[in-house]
């Protein structure tokens, strides 16, 4: 309720800190879905990023519904972080093998 009268006054959704990040990060690092879900139904841009996306963000959580979520809203699989690294690297690198999965399935490149 405070988060959509902030919005309806004018605050802005995709506010970035000086720490580069923004809430729907915030609420990622939470492991807050539905903190995840109000912000995506708000508009809040899925690929907003600073070096890793939210994507990025989500499988370092470690978390499947996260994932399935960003990706659902239009997450880029193929997002190349500042390092090089992509969502399946920081899958595989984890050893993650449902969301490996899941992101093949929605297009991740293997190459």
């Amino acid at each position: 309720k405070l988060i959509k009268g902030l919005v309806s006054k004018g605050a802005d959704i995709n506010f970035t800190n000086s720490y580069e990040n923004n809430p729907l990060l915030y609420a990622i690092y939470e492991k807050s879905l539905p903190l995840v879900k109000l912000f995506l139904d708000m508009g809040v841009d899925v690929n907003l990023h600073d070096d890793n996306s939210p994507l990025i963000s989500a499988i370092e959580a470690e978390s499947y519904s996260l994932v399935k979520l960003l990706i659902d809203n239009g997450a880029d699989v193929n997002f190349v972080n500042q390092s090089g690294f992509t969502a399946l690297v920081y899958s595989m690198e984890i050893n993650n093998l449902p969301i490996v999965k899941l992101l093949v399935e929605h297009g991740a490149n293997i190459n």
